[in-house]
């Protein structure tokens, strides 16, 4: 049986919008473990080569911003017929 859109096959689960338990334990056991190795994680970061810092910072921009999503835009460009001007008859005006 195809569900049609917006209803649910399972009516008794998940409310939509709602959060997921286990995530959200994971996201605070990784929140705790930075906040406790905190100087330790800038000690090692201050060794770290420049290139290695980029890698780390973008990784780590990866988790704070928001991520794009490609645009895929066809555009249809006609052929325009070029104004030629006379200058002459423009100024004798």
């Amino acid at each position: 049986m195809k569900y049609q859109k917006g209803i649910s096959g399972n009516p008794q689960g998940r409310p939509a919008g709602s959060k997921n338990k286990a995530t959200d334990e994971v996201r605070e056991k990784v929140r705790m473990f930075v906040e406790d190795n905190l100087p330790n994680l800038q000690a090692e970061y201050n060794n770290l080569e420049s290139k290695d810092k980029l890698d780390f910072l973008a990784k780590l921009l990866a988790f704070t911003l928001p991520k794009l999503q490609s645009v895929q835009m066809d555009a249809q460009i006609e052929t325009v017929q070029p104004i030629v001007l006379n200058i002459e008859e423009f100024y004798r005006k």
